[in-house]
């Protein structure tokens, strides 16, 4: 059974932030290799916090459409960033970004989970081995957290952006919908504001 000799998947625990290397890792029958002297970042997103990522992986390993689960290419990126077995259902594939951010159609909140494809061409292959001269480029994972007020655009790093060419999105939070007494307490608060606004009228 093939092996990883070399892995790139960072994590942020508090104040680290480290690299794992898992020598000898095995994945099955089709794993996918990592490419060499590249590796993910938490800044390849610009307007997402990155929690944790994994890549790069040499070529594109975005092969599912929606809805259907990841394929094994996909697992191994996924659950090297720890994050179980699956299965990974994918919500949504762009299969070009056209070297443009990701533009999903539906908006992303809290923990939120992609696959990105970059093309050869992007400038943080340059020093990538193997060299594939400028074909397949390299696909990297990211779990990330978009926040509270709906995020449908990411943003990539500027040495990673010309070369965007695909994005799957893997799973996301929900907008928070205030609960029922939330809003009694918005009305009640809105009545007596009324109520004493109404009194200072009559006292003048």
């Amino acid at each position: 059974m093939p092996t990883f000799s070399r892995c790139s998947v960072r994590f942020s625990a508090s104040f680290f932030v480290g690299v794992l290397c898992l020598p000898g890792m095995a994945f099955g029958a089709t794993s996918p290799t990592f490419l060499t002297n590249v590796t993910c970042s938490f800044l390849d997103i610009t307007n997402g916090t990155v929690s944790a990522c994994s890549g790069f992986w040499d070529g594109n390993l975005l092969n599912t459409g929606a809805p259907g689960p990841a394929d094994a290419d996909e697992k191994a990126g996924l659950t090297a960033m720890g994050l179980g077995a699956g299965p990974f259902p994918v919500i949504q594939k762009i299969a070009d970004t056209n070297n443009q951010p990701a533009d999903f159609t539906s908006l992303l909140y809290g923990t939120t989970v992609i696959g990105i494809h970059f093309g050869g061409g992007a400038d943080r292959f340059k020093n990538a081995v193997p060299d594939y001269d400028g074909k397949g480029g390299g696909t990297a994972f990211y779990v990330f957290d978009a926040g509270t007020t709906g995020l449908d655009t990411i943003i990539f790093a500027a040495d990673l952006a010309s070369a965007s060419s695909g994005a799957t999105l893997y799973s996301t939070g929900v907008a928070l919908i205030p609960e029922p007494e939330t809003y009694a307490m918005l009305l009640a608060g809105l009545g007596l504001i009324g109520f004493i606004v109404r009194r200072r009228q009559r006292a003048v």
